[in-house]
């Protein structure tokens, strides 16, 4: 169904009142709760709805990330218009109560947001718009309620009398995760027809293609409390109905049929999932995951891949670079844990973390498998750590993290921890002090997790009026470094110009007929007026006459004040700088979008979507701007188009009238038409069939276009009444009757002062003249996109490490307490790299968030694959050289990505590339990249370093690990 934007009683009251009325549904709204049905919505249009009510400013409850300044109350935002969620709805249907898919590789709070059904009725009640994109509320393996944005969409046939699948029996179903093989077959029974699933059995196939000649072969699936996510079912997933014969006889036989059991170890690592962003998957079928059988010694024990489960590359490139990790994988390996796991430590896993654990690592390292599905360790996971369950992306470095905690705490020998206050400085030596704290931590932490990973950081913080000193010493499990990055960045910017802009380029040649792509350098956490500042100098455009939108899909999807941050442009958002010339405050500006008419190949290439779907029409080109006096003519829209639109008509074209001719006919060219601002639909009407009312073309008329044009703010909660039709221009005034009266009562009115006209080229002037669609989205680049291509500096880890040990001030925010001032001061605090872990894992701080702006830092960081010797950053006498063996990647950027690693084999010595289930031989030279997020480091062996002093040990709970300290060359 069509759904069209309109403006209610609701809806015409202004933000203030809708900002009123959405808290109080808000304010109703609690987490998602199993069964209910929750609505998905387009981030880049809720953005337009919360700076209209300035519902994040005020608190309202619609935060998103990232959040932006607080915007001055005279400048007034616009309500948006209908709902358009174009850019995250798919082309398939999922259901009629569902709607559509997503696109593939969308995160949440990023690229849309969810609401329960009363938010979404409020705010559809508003707007209209759409399409409607519902989902499910499910519940994971720990009881947790979340919004299955996702779910999967699976295929169904009947089997024949041989066994053998119909595929024109084919059907489609959207099901969850979360549904068991008995609810699959239920739901597949009622598709097919078949009354009594008690003679049903279901079988998983191999292929889901009929000409494949695995097509036959599949897996029964027996039991039916399997759920499909503990099966790893992804979408594209073939199922065949057997139905028993009247004889009571199965026409196929039970297990693995053909040659399908066989051929798991060569399909195991081809999979991918339409929603799985990590390998880009496209909504093709994927075979069944399951572990193949045990080939022993058919692989080179370590080169083990891991299955994603769905979007668990970030816990696979963890697993990867801890499975080469030498002690910590011979401490597993020989079952040493199993000695040391404490089941009864309260913050421990109940030491099912380490079982998981030390079982899947006796997997990867058989030398059975090409690659395993870690489920069993997931679980455990989510059960305890339900934050990292569903199918949203997560980071690497927080699992690694949490599983060397979760790993500590139960395999720690301290039953009961004893409480000790913090240790300081004073006068004491720092060697007396660091030992103290040191030992102190042990007699609460002590484990293999603590022996190898553990190291401790000298903190000193110096109050900046007082000089007061305060020096403590506090252990690490990794060593999180700042990269150097310069603090701003680069935008690319289109600047339209104004056909009457009387600006030439700074070389003195008039500047081209199509828009011109800049490049302009701005502060990260500037301001849309530092862009305009920036963008006047390069392009001689006064900054006051220059208006930033962002442009989606040919139309201008939202205007940029001059308050809002530079952080709001994503890198690959078209932003577009238009030139406008002055205007009285009260003009009307006014949207003009290209279309024309598909032909009978883009019809069948056209993606559809509900509320448009049967628009005869495609928008292209440019999009651009004009602010008109309020009782514009429709001679003056045509002019208007008329004089951006004939710069790209080609050279061979012959106008049909002079430049003196007054009465021009334009619909030789073109045609106007009311659109909304999706473009699809009418403006003016309320029928279905109607994609824009059709603008006359009258030279002679001087009235009012008849358009409802905005009415100027006022108080009436009722939407504004059309005009009395317009004198001379019958064609464009129909008769007010008592249904157009009504109709017209639900347009969906645009707010002051914007409305949108579509520009539809004449479809024979395209067909002689093709050349045009090309010109409409020419772009003309300008000397500084070199920037771009302008390589980042690199740095060295080196560099990272003086960066994070460098002194520095705390912010207002981090202000320490002096305990001699007696106030929060804004000391000036230091870290020293004081003893050194037997594997330092060192975590690159790619990801940077602060309040105005987010951002992934690129920049290639030069480490060492061999020797890294820390030496410089020691105490005075103090040594270690460290080797690489495992480094953690991700490729993408802030919204999303893909995880892989690379690790050395501690038995042949060599470097392989880990890809979920692929696993490729690599090069020391491959190791190094732009995308390396976490570098795994053990000490070199033969290193010149001693056990730390430490107490005799008296009893578990105060064993001293052999953990090493960095220690003069001359000390033996």
């Amino acid at each position: 169904t069509r759904q069209r934007g309109r403006m209610s009683g609701a809806a015409a009251v202004g933000a203030a009142e809708e900002l009123r009325a959405f808290r109080e549904v808000m304010r109703a709204q609690v987490p998602p709760r199993l069964g209910e049905r929750w609505y998905v919505v387009s981030t880049r249009w809720y953005r337009l709805f919360t700076e209209y009510t300035k519902l994040r400013d005020d608190g309202g409850g619609g935060k998103l990330s990232p959040s932006r300044s607080p915007s001055p109350p005279q400048q007034q935002r616009e309500r948006p218009g209908e709902i358009d969620n174009t850019d995250i709805a798919g082309q398939a249907l999922l259901s009629e109560k569902l709607g559509p898919r997503l696109k593939p590789k969308l995160f949440q709070n990023s690229d849309f947001v969810v609401v329960s059904e009363p938010v979404w009725n409020c705010l559809h009640g508003w707007y209209g718009g759409g399409p409607a994109i519902a989902r499910d509320v499910v519940e994971d393996a720990t009881s947790y309620a979340f919004v299955e944005v996702y779910p999967l969409c699976v295929k169904g046939v009947v089997a024949d009398a041989r066994g053998y699948p119909m595929y024109k029996s084919e059907v489609e179903l959207s099901i969850s995760r979360k549904c068991s093989v008995g609810q699959l077959k239920e739901s597949l029974c009622g598709l097919l027809s078949q009354n009594d699933p008690k003679k049903v059995r279901v079988w998983i196939m191999q292929s889901a293609e009929p000409k494949v000649p695995q097509s036959a072969e599949g897996k029964l699936l027996k039991d039916e409390q399997d759920t499909l996510e503990k099966l790893c079912i992804l979408d594209g997933h073939m199922f065949m109905m057997e139905v028993k014969q009247p004889d009571g006889q199965w026409p196929r036989k039970t297990g693995y049929s053909g040659m399908f059991s066989s051929l798991w170890g060569n399909i195991s690592g081809a999979f991918t999932s339409f929603f799985m962003l990590d390998n880009g998957g496209d909504g093709g079928y994927t075979p069944y995951i399951q572990d193949e059988p045990p080939r022993y010694g058919a692989y080179t024990p370590g080169i083990c891949g891991l299955h994603n489960l769905g979007n668990t590359c970030f816990m696979n490139s963890a697993l990867q670079c801890l499975s080469n990790t030498v002690p910590l994988v011979e401490y597993f390996l020989g079952n040493q844990f199993k000695g040391d796991i404490n089941p009864s430590n309260p913050l421990g896993l109940k030491g099912q973390m380490a079982e998981q654990y030390g079982a899947l690592m006796h997997q990867l390292w058989s030398g059975s498998y090409s690659a395993v599905a870690p489920r069993n360790f997931k679980w455990v996971l989510i059960k305890y750590a339900p934050q990292f369950g569903g199918f949203n992306q997560h980071d690497s470095q927080e699992l690694l993290a949490f599983l060397l905690d979760g790993l500590h705490e139960d395999l720690n020998k301290v039953t009961k921890k004893p409480y000790f206050p913090t240790v300081e400085g004073g006068a004491r030596p720092d060697k007396e002090v660091a030992e103290e704290a040191w030992q102190n931590d042990l007699k609460r932490n002590n484990s293999f997790i603590t022996h190898t990973f553990q190291g401790q950081l000298k903190s000193t913080l110096i109050c900046p009026d007082c000089n007061k000193r305060s020096v403590t010493f506090d252990s690490f499990m990794y060593l999180p470094l700042p990269l150097p990055i310069a603090r701003d960045r680069k935008i690319s910017v289109l600047v339209v110009r104004h056909p009457t802009g009387k600006v030439e380029s700074v070389s003195g040649v008039p500047p081209p007929p199509y828009p011109m792509k800049y490049v302009v350098t701005v502060l990260k956490q500037g301001t849309m007026a530092d862009l305009k500042m920036s963008l006047s100098k390069l392009s001689g455009v006064a900054a006051e006459r220059l208006l930033i939108a962002s442009v989606y899909d040919h139309k201008i999807y939202s205007y940029y004040l001059d308050d809002h941050r530079v952080s709001m442009i994503y890198e690959n958002d078209t932003t577009v700088a238009y030139e406008v010339p002055e205007h009285p405050p009260g003009a009307l500006r006014v949207k003009f979008v290209l279309r024309h008419r598909q032909t009978p190949g883009e019809a069948a290439n056209k993606r559809t979507y509900f509320f448009s779907s049967k628009c005869p029409f495609i928008i292209q080109g440019h999009p651009f701007v004009e602010y008109v006096e309020r009782n514009v003519t429709d001679k003056v829209l045509y002019e208007l188009a008329y004089t951006r639109i004939v710069k790209l008509l080609p050279p061979s074209f012959s106008l049909p009238y002079t430049a003196e001719d007054t009465d021009r006919d334009y619909r030789s060219l073109f045609t106007l038409s009311w659109v909304t601002s999706s473009g699809a639909s009418c403006a003016k009407c309320a029928s279905a069939e109607c994609f824009g009312c059709d603008i006359p073309c009258n030279a002679s008329s001087s009235a009012p276009a008849s358009i409802a044009l905005p009415a100027p703010a006022a108080s009436s909660a009722s939407a504004p009444a059309l005009p009395p039709p317009a004198v001379g221009s019958p064609a464009s005034a129909p008769a007010r009757t008592a249904a157009t009266a009504t109709a017209t009562a639900s347009v969906p009115m645009l707010p002051p002062p914007q409305v949108v006209v579509a520009v539809d080229w004449n479809s024979e002037l395209l067909a002689k003249f093709p050349e045009i669609l090309n010109n409409s989205v020419k772009v003309v680049p300008h000397q500084s996109i070199h920037e771009l291509q302008v390589p980042s500096k690199a740095i060295t880890l080196n560099d990272c490490v003086r960066l994070f040990t460098t002194n520095e001030q705390l912010s207002p925010q981090d202000a320490w307490y002096c305990p001699q001032c007696k106030q929060h001061k804004q000391a000036f605090k230091k870290f020293t790299l004081w003893r050194m872990p037997k594997v330092l894992v060192v975590h690159l701080k790619r990801f940077v968030y602060s309040r105005y702006y987010h951002d992934k830092i690129t920049t290639f960081v030069d480490f060492p694959v061999g020797e890294w010797d820390v030496s410089e950053f020691l105490p005075p006498g103090s040594e270690a050289v460290y080797e690489l063996f495992a480094v953690s990647n991700h490729s993408g950027g802030m919204n999303g990505g893909h995880y892989t690693a690379y690790a050395r084999n501690k038995d042949d010595h060599n470097w392989y590339h880990f890809n979920d289930s692929n696993c490729t031989k690599a090069s020391p030279a491959d190791v190094k990249s732009a995308s390396s997020y976490m570098l795994l480091y053990q000490l070199k062996s033969g290193s010149h370093l001693t056990t730390a002093p430490s107490p005799p040990p008296t009893s578990p709970s105060e064993a001293s690990p052999d953990t090493v300290q960095p220690s003069s060359p001359n000390e033996k």
